[in-house]
């Protein structure tokens, strides 16, 4: 490295180290024990450095408890990137006195060695879970289906990165003997799950199939009141369903009663794509937007709200089947 470069890595890790010191960051951390069971909590993805206008201000305005980024949070991991985020970001979420929790994205990746450098515990692990309330939040790296082992790549390539350090999630793997203990074991009202690839999109990615094999069937069985994805640049919120894999191949069949909600929620700031509507469909924006949930008791009041107007793009309610 030349003596210049090497410098200059030097002070932005002096920056990055001076914000985690100084305590001005929303840091991840547990939350309350005691069964809270009113509090507000905000989901937004898909922005790295540029987050949308009016995006960051509207967050911190709803005061929410924490905020949950679904990936593309950073580029490459990189000290420029997480400096930057933490000053546009973080900082004013802190303020508001909102706790953050990251979500690895495929532009996240290299995670090593600054994303796990960067977030303290549970954060500094590529899957985790929390407590809120009454409330189980897990968190899940989806990313391997974007450079799956049976492929070649060049080095010091994004999907090389992806290749060799995302997690494994079928079943054996295990990120996945992890997440169904952890599933089976919590006794909380709502379990809420995010990861980045999602399971099912029709805005500028496609629907996962192999996510849907390994990873729905469980949502299903332990009642997952709701699924929180990135990755399609803009809004899709799908109507309840489970997964049907009696032919083979995962379909999607309607279930009011006792299905799953999908929402992928991708408009934290970069550029948009077009959706396709399907009839699978409860709702889609294409706008650069984030979700504001209301925990209350069994219930939960969703609003999507527009990031750079505050107008309501959508509002639904969750219900959760665990009681």
């Amino acid at each position: 490295m030349r003596p210049r470069c090497w410098l200059v890595a030097v002070a932005l890790l002096v920056v990055v180290s001076a914000a985690l010191c100084s305590g001005t960051l929303a840091r991840p951390g547990d939350g309350p024990r005691d069964g809270t069971s009113r509090f507000t909590w905000v989901a937004v993805a898909d922005h790295l450095d540029r987050p949308a206008e009016g995006l960051v201000a509207r967050m911190a305005k709803v005061k929410p408890a924490f905020v949950v980024d679904i990936g593309d949070v950073v580029f490459e991991s990189k000290l420029d990137e997480f400096a930057t985020v933490s000053r546009l970001i973080l900082e004013p979420l802190s303020q508001a006195g909102a706790r953050f929790y990251p979500v690895v994205g495929n532009h996240d990746f290299p995670v090593r060695p600054h994303w796990f450098e960067f977030w303290e515990p549970p954060a500094n692990r590529l899957h985790y879970s929390f407590d809120y309330g009454n409330s189980h939040f897990v968190v899940l790296d989806t990313n391997k289906v974007v450079a799956p082992d049976n492929r070649t790549f060049a080095p010091d390539t994004e999907d090389y990165a992806i290749q060799k350090q995302a997690e494994s999630f079928g079943p054996g793997s295990a990120q996945y003997q992890w997440v169904r203990k952890d599933l089976a074991t919590t006794k909380k009202t709502h379990i809420f799950v995010f990861f980045h690839i999602p399971a099912f999109s029709y805005g500028g990615h496609e629907s996962n199939l192999e996510i849907q094999r390994a990873l729905c069937p469980l949502f299903e069985k332990h009642k997952v009141t709701a699924v929180f994805m990135g990755h399609s640049h803009g809004y899709e919120r799908f109507v309840p369903f489970h997964v049907d894999l009696s032919s083979g191949n995962p379909v999607a069949v309607p279930d009011e009663k006792n299905g799953v909600v999908y929402i992928v929620t991708a408009g934290g700031g970069m550029p948009l794509y077009d959706i396709t509507p399907d009839q699978t469909h409860a709702a889609i924006a294409k706008a650069f937007h984030f979700v504001r949930v209301d925990v209350h008791g069994d219930t939960a009041s969703c609003s999507v709200i527009e990031a750079k107007t505050g107008r309501v793009l959508d509002s639904f309610g969750l219900k959760s089947r665990r009681r």
